[in-house]
């Protein structure tokens, strides 16, 4: 375990001075400052507002893990063509999992920050109407950074494989696909697409958490979609794992 957060640390070293960084933190807290100023404007309660900015903030998401994803397997890439995860001392797997645990901290971080930051400011600044005690936006973030963690798992391993244009491209079909599915198209489907998860799963969960009355196919659909999205993540990460120890470079498979 040590040996592992060491690694941990090397990777968060090599990103410190990227563009890396600062889009996974930056990118949420601009995000949550427009819809804010928004709000100041909307007549919409907090608990509308709310749900309206979780939705647009998991729709782009899928987006934002393309290019995140792209851009750390393009730094390994010019580094030695991937020769710094394929030939060091350490365990194939513990080198994967290091850059994707490296991923999903400032996902989770970026993610908390803008949700909180959104908001503390309708509570603090606007004083809207409607508003969730501070907790359960903690709860709504954790929700949202859970359900996309199959995504980084699933654009890395495409980064890797296939190329920067690869993983943005479907980064982007992922977040129409999620935002096509958030409407009535996606009933009773969405849970067999993890670009959707993100979207509905936050989004019924600030209503459900707000206590609103929620109807019965709704409540199955709820908590059908995150012991399926819990099990398909945790499967797709064991063979994510196999998959990397397996695999030797891209040149090598072109």
């Amino acid at each position: 375990m040590n040996r592992f957060d060491r690694m941990l640390r090397a990777d968060f070293l090599k990103i410190k001075r990227t563009p890396l960084l600062l889009i996974h933190l930056l990118l949420p807290l601009i995000g949550a400052g427009a819809f804010l100023a928004y709000a100041s404007i909307s007549p919409k309660d907090g608990l509308l507002l709310t749900a309206g900015f979780v939705e647009i903030l998991a729709v782009a998401f899928p987006t934002l893990i393309g290019v995140l994803t792209a851009m750390l397997a393009r730094q390994e890439e010019a580094a030695g063509q991937f020769q710094n995860l394929l030939g060091g001392a350490a365990p194939k797997m513990w080198t994967f999992l290091s850059k994707l645990f490296l991923l999903l901290i400032m996902g989770f971080t970026g993610t908390l920050l803008a949700v909180v930051m959104f908001g503390a400011g309708l509570t603090e600044l606007l004083h809207k109407d409607g508003l969730l005690p501070m907790h359960l936006y903690l709860t709504v973030a954790c929700v949202l950074a859970g359900s996309c963690i199959i995504l980084y798992i699933f654009h890395l391993m495409i980064s890797l494989r296939f190329g920067q244009g690869t993983s943005i491209g479907m980064g982007i079909m992922g977040s129409l696909l999620g935002a096509l599915l958030l409407t009535g198209l996606g009933d009773g489907i969405w849970i067999l697409v993890p670009w959707s998860w993100p979207v509905r799963l936050a989004s019924m969960w600030v209503l459900y958490a707000t206590e609103v009355p929620l109807s019965a196919s709704i409540m199955v659909q709820l908590h059908s979609g995150i012991w399926i999205s819990i099990i398909v993540t945790a499967g797709v990460l064991l063979l994510s794992c196999v998959w990397f120890t397996r695999w030797e470079g891209r040149k090598s498979e072109g």
